[in-house]
């Protein structure tokens, strides 16, 4: 599965379609982020969900957006964070 295909399930309306866990969706952000590896913005990106794995929800926004402004298979992550931490507003 690729990574927009992913954070797209992740955001699901109906919860039985979202990934069963935080871990299994942590696993298949890793297999994801392995076939995007190549793509501006992965150092980011990974910074981004090592900071949110941390509780470091700001961290976490900003790396995503930095990535997301590098390349923007990366801007699905950054609306999965706001939506989870609820910081929708600018950084």
């Amino acid at each position: 599965m690729n990574l927009e295909a992913l954070v797209a399930r992740a955001l699901h309306k109906d919860p039985a379609q979202r990934p069963a866990s935080a871990d299994a969706f942590r696993r298949a952000l890793q297999v994801a982020a392995g076939q995007v590896a190549a793509s501006d913005g992965y150092e980011d990106a990974k910074a981004s969900l090592t900071a949110w794995r941390d509780c470091a929800d700001h961290e976490a926004l900003v790396c995503a957006r930095r990535a997301a402004d590098q390349h923007a298979v990366w801007r699905p992550l950054v609306e999965l964070i706001e939506i989870a931490t609820d910081a929708a507003g600018p950084a």
